[in-house]
């Protein structure tokens, strides 16, 4: 194969990636139940502009104890693109590997 053909499989594996990635885009809400989970603490973090230490909504409330970055990502992306939290959570998914 020369290299322009393989540029061209490339390419086409790619975009096949990336609409087969997007579907979720076409749905309201989230697959599942972790999702709302996720979407939840990163807009408190976007709220409070830090990463929050309690987390009042869960059963009879705890410590947050959750890795942060996914979170933060998912707020960072959402102020740069002014983008709603839902919506910035499933554009991540698309861009990145699975993550949750």
């Amino acid at each position: 194969m020369h290299s322009r053909q393989i540029f061209f499989v490339l390419l086409a594996v790619f975009v096949l990636g990336m609409a087969l990635r997007s579907i979720p885009l076409q749905f309201e809400g989230f697959p599942d139940p972790d999702s709302y989970f996720h979407a939840r603490m990163a807009q408190s973090v976007l709220d409070q502009q830090s990463i929050p230490i309690w987390d009042s909504l869960s059963d009879q409330g705890r410590a947050y104890s959750y890795p942060p970055i996914l979170h933060v990502l998912i707020a960072v992306v959402a102020m740069a693109t002014q983008l709603p939290i839902p919506l910035a959570y499933k554009l991540i998914g698309i861009i990145t590997t699975k993550i949750v």
